[in-house]
C-alpha cells in the first residue's frame, strides 16, 4: 500500500494490520483483530484532528483540536465531528455514534479477558467504518486494495480447492495402480506378492544399501542419475566411510549380486537385468516401487518410467497441503502445481493401463 504522506503510513498499516488478524478463523485472532482495528481508528482520528489547517480543511483552532485529540474517546469523536463541519461532507453516511459503540466493545474485550467474543458481523461494520475514515480523512484508499486482495484470496482459495481435488484424484489413480500392479506381477512373479517377501522388502536397510548403489565419481550426481533410468556400468562403486576418511572402491557384480535376496537373484540371472537396474530394485522406496522396477523389467517398459511417475505421485499426496491463507503460497506456484498433478492423475493413468495390456 502506498503512503504519499508521513502520516498516513502508521494508521494505514495499523488498520491493515487488525484486518490481516480479522480474516483468520481463530478466535483469538478475532478478538485481536477487533482490538487493533479499534486502536487504529482512534489513531487515525487523533492524526486527523492534529494536522494542520491546510491539510485537514477545518476553521476549527489547532488547540481545540489538541484539546480533543488528548481528552477521552468521546472527546476525540466529538472534536472530529465539529472538524468536519467546515472541512468538507467527509463523514457523510457514516454515524460516529457506531464508533463509540464499537470502542465500548474493545474496551469490554480489553478489561473483560476470556468469556467475551466478537461477533463477526460487528467486525464487518467497524472495517467497513474504519477503511472509510482513512481514506475521507487521510487519503488512504484502502478499499481498492483489499478488493485486489480479495479477489486474489478468492483465486488463491479456488486453485487451493482444485489442488486437492487433483490431489484426491491422483491419491485414488495411486491405489487403483497399486491393485492393477499386484494383479499384473502375480501372472508373471508371483513369488514377490508372498507376505514373507513384503516383508522382507520393507525390512530393507535402505540407506545402508545405497551407499553401494552409486557410480559415478561425482558423488552428487550419482542418485540422480539412477533415478532418471541412467544406464550404468556393470560394476559399482562404493563408498566407504570411517572416522578419519571417505574413498572409492570398485564393488564387482557377484558381491551386488549377493545384496539381492534369492527371488530377486533369479529374476535378475533369468532376465539379464543390468547392474543399474539391480541398484534400482534395493533402493526402491517402498513394496510398490518395487513391483514397479519388477514390472518394467518383466514388460520390457522403459528403463524408469513406472517408478519415475510413481515417485513424483508420491511426491505430491505423501503430506497434506498447507493452508493457503496462512502460507502465503504464490499463485504461479500453486498454478503450476496443479497442473503438475494434473499431468500425474493422467500419467498414473496410462500407467495402468500400459501395465493392464502387458499383463494380458
Amino acid at each position: 500500500m502506498d503512503h504519499h504522506h508521513p502520516w498516513q503510513l502508521f494508521p494505514g498499516q495499523l488498520v491493515r494490520y487488525a484486518l490481516d488478524h480479522l480474516r483468520r478463523p481463530s478466535e483469538f485472532d478475532q478478538i485481536v483483530g477487533f482490538v487493533l482495528l479499534d486502536a487504529g481508528v482512534e489513531t487515525l482520528l487523533k492524526v486527523f484532528l492534529l494536522l494542520p489547517e491546510e491539510v485537514t480543511q477545518t476553521n476549527m483552532s489547532y488547540s481545540a483540536r489538541k484539546r480533543a485529540a488528548e481528552g477521552s474517546f468521546h472527546d476525540l469523536v466529538r472534536g472530529v465531528e465539529e472538524a468536519t463541519q467546515t472541512a468538507g461532507d467527509r463523514l457523510k453516511g457514516i454515524n460516529l455514534g457506531h464508533i463509540e459503540y464499537f470502542h465500548s466493545l474493545r474496551n469490554e474485550l480489553y478489561h473483560a479477558g476470556n468469556g467475551i467474543t466478537i461477533q463477526g458481523d460487528h467486525a464487518q461494520q467497524y472495517t467497513e467504518i474504519a477503511v472509510e475514515l482513512l481514506d475521507r480523512l487521510l487519503g488512504v484508499p484502502l478499499r481498492s486494495s483489499l478488493s485486489a486482495e480479495s479477489r486474489r484470496e478468492s483465486k488463491l482459495e479456488r486453485l487451493g480447492e482444485e489442488l486437492e481435488q487433483a490431489r484426491t484424484a491422483l491419491k485414488a489413480q495411486v491405489h487403483a495402480l497399486r491393485h492393477d500392479l499386484r494383479l499384473a506381477i502375480e501372472n508373471v512373479e508371483p513369488a514377490f506378492l508372498m507376505p514373507s517377501m513384503e516383508l522382507e522388502i520393507a525390512g530393507w536397510d535402505r540407506a545402508a544399501r545405497g551407499a553401494f548403489l552409486f557410480n559415478d565419481p561425482r558423488l552428487d550426481e550419482r542418485l540422480s542419475l539412477l533415478e532418471a533410468g541412467e544406464e550404468l556400468p556393470d560394476s559399482c562403486d562404493r563408498v566407504v566411510m570411517n572416522e578419519n576418511a571417505t574413498h572409492m572402491a570398485k564393488l564387482d557384480g557377484a558381491a551386488l549380486h549377493s545384496l539381492m535376496p534369492a527371488p530377486l537373484r533369479r529374476f535378475a540371472d533369468k532376465h539379464q537385468v543390468e547392474a543399474s537396474t539391480v541398484a534400482r530394485f534395493l533402493m526402491a522406496s517402498d513394496v510398490t516401487e518395487f513391483l514397479l522396477v519388477l514390472a518394467e523389467v518383466a514388460f520390457e517398459l522403459p528403463a524408469g518410467s513406472a517408478s519415475r511417475v510413481y515417485r513424483l505421485a508420491q511426491l505430491h499426496t505423501g503430506s497434506p497441503m498447507p493452508p493457503i491463507s496462512e502460507d502465503k503460497i504464490p499463485e504461479d506456484h500453486l498454478t503450476k502445481t496443479l497442473e503438475e498433478v494434473e499431468t500425474l492423475v493422467s500419467g498414473v493413468e496410462k500407467l495402468r493401463d500400459t501395465i493392464r495390456d502387458a499383463a494380458c
